[in-house]
């Protein structure tokens, strides 16, 4: 009899338990539903010029109410003067929080015309113009392991050497990747860019413009030079080229981006809240920490191509006692023309953790490169 109770028992307590998480949600959802009957001012209606800040923010007022942005006022300047510093024929840098979308940085310099760090509305990180370049090879790599076509573990032999798949993510090894594309075919390629959100609309407070992959179109470039981030057949958004990154850092979960962080009415009154969500699932989260680790050696192996971007040259890491890992890319790119250089870098063991996107297009008289450039502003920021 005892034990037949005692069953009993635990039954009920499941189902209170079960009753109070349903009414907790109910409650969240419902409280949202009534702050976010208030429709967000129509932001591109502004620029720079109305943005004001205040305790390290940015905000705007628009008639009766208060637009508060979640931009980290100290961190977005630092990068536009650094850009400026160098005279960056054009910049971005986006940084956003992986698990929940919030970004923290959304910079865009060019020696061209005119910019300001306040320029969060800027067009140039909205678009969609800007080639992908070997950042792809971390699609491929991820879609090679889900599919068991290679292991971390994995090598092959390219010019005259085993290269391992870790080692072919640091030095960015295009015959490595080239083979691995081949693997895996144009249908699951092509499905997997899907995935991470290529050709596809991704929600935002700004209007931002669709990634675009057209892999169909391979008279150029094989499938497996578009693999290796050869082409402009992949073109990417700097806000998208974050969200790549973040998936990796959130186990497999690209979280909604957002910018707006709440909006008060003249009252001091909260009409609007931020309800950020899970936006796609491309991978799973075993795979996402396997590509994690494998981009450890870009940045701090000798002989990875982030390597003198993060430790000067007595090999002493540069940036607070922070993990970081990434990926680079490079490529001739034609809107605007120039040499494009990237970094995706997830910054690990600080909470919360964070993903950055840089992006530099350069002339044929450069003076840094995106890598470095991520690491001399980290270096400053997180100053030791």
């Amino acid at each position: 009899m005892r034990q037949t109770k005692k069953k009993s028992n635990i039954k009920f307590s499941q189902v209170i338990i079960l009753l109070l998480i349903f009414l907790f949600v109910f409650t969240r959802l419902k409280g949202l539903a009534k702050y976010n009957k208030f429709k967000l001012p129509d932001l591109t209606r502004y620029n720079f010029n109305d943005i004001k800040t205040s305790k390290n923010t940015f905000f705007l007022r628009d008639e009766d109410v208060t637009v508060n942005f979640t931009i980290d006022a100290k961190l977005q300047k630092m990068a536009y003067d650094l850009f400026a510093a160098f005279r960056i024929p054009y910049g971005s840098l986006v940084v956003i929080e992986p698990k929940s979308g919030r970004i923290r940085a959304l910079v865009h310099y060019s020696k061209h015309y005119k910019t300001d760090y306040r320029d969060i509305f800027n067009e140039f990180n909205l678009k969609a113009n800007y080639v992908v370049a070997s950042l792809v090879k971390l699609i491929v790599v991820t879609k090679a392991l889900e599919e068991g076509i290679i292991l971390p573990t994995s090598k092959f032999y390219c010019n005259r050497n085993n290269v391992s798949i870790s080692w072919a993510i640091a030095t960015s090894n295009n015959c490595v990747f080239e083979k691995v594309t081949n693997l895996i075919g144009k249908a699951k390629f092509k499905s997997e860019l899907f995935d991470f959100g290529f050709n596809r609309s991704i929600p935002f407070d700004l209007k931002l413009e669709d990634s675009k992959a057209n892999i169909d179109d391979t008279k150029d470039f094989s499938l497996g030079l578009v693999g290796s981030g050869f082409g402009d057949l992949i073109k990417i958004s700097p806000i998208h080229a974050s969200l790549i990154m973040s998936a990796f850092v959130n186990d497999g979960v690209i979280m909604k981006p957002y910018i707006v962080k709440n909006v008060v009415n003249k009252d001091g009154k909260e009409i609007f809240i931020q309800n950020s969500y899970p936006l796609f699932r491309p991978t799973e989260k075993t795979v996402s920490r396997e590509v994690l680790e494998m981009m450890d050696g870009t940045v701090n192996k000798v002989g990875g191509t982030a390597y003198k971007g993060f430790y000067d040259h007595r090999g002493n890491f540069i940036v607070r006692n922070f993990k970081i890992v990434g990926k680079t890319g490079s490529l001739s790119g034609k809107n605007p023309d120039g040499y494009y250089t990237w970094f995706l870098g997830a910054l690990l063991e600080i909470e919360p953790p964070l993903a950055v996107a840089t992006l530099l297009i350069n002339e044929p008289i450069w003076k840094i490169k995106a890598a470095s450039f991520t690491g001399l502003l980290f270096s400053k920021y997180f100053k030791k």
